[in-house]
């Protein structure tokens, strides 16, 4: 995972952000592939993290809210409006003593829909990677 790091100022103290890869969820790269569950295509885990492997098979995972940086995924569910400045997360050291200032962390849940053909009432739904929920904790 890679960051990159500018100069701000936190309560008037200068400090150090650091901000995520907004590629960290590019399957494109061949970095990020080993955070999609042994079997799948590289390309249905663009742009979220498949946590199933960890969840007991449930199918679902991370990304960044409203799909942020991740067109493929944003064209695929209504009514999402990404905006880095509300949903982009950051951590800021103080410059000499390296004390945290602020966290700004933000994810969504996101589950992973497809028919379930031996389901009659579940065998038309789409495959989608649906947005759930999305939080920010922000510690300062």
């Amino acid at each position: 995972m890679l960051f990159s790091c500018s100069t701000h100022y936190f309560q008037g103290v200068e400090t150090n952000r650091y901000v995520l890869d907004r590629r960290m969820f590019d399957m494109s790269l061949r970095r990020n592939r080993c955070f999609c569950s042994e079997g799948r295509d590289w390309k249905d885990c663009d742009g979220w993290s498949d946590m199933s492997a960890c969840l007991f098979g449930a199918p679902a995972g991370i990304s960044f809210p409203h799909f942020l940086y991740t067109p493929r995924r944003l064209a695929e569910v209504d009514g999402l409006n990404p905006d880095p400045e509300k949903h982009f997360g950051f951590l800021e050291f103080e410059t000499n003593l390296a004390a945290p200032g602020i966290l700004r962390l933000c994810l969504q849940g996101v589950l992973d829909i497809s028919p379930v053909p031996s389901v009659a009432a579940l065998s038309g739904l789409p495959t989608v990677k649906l947005p759930v929920f999305w939080v920010k904790l922000v510690i300062r």
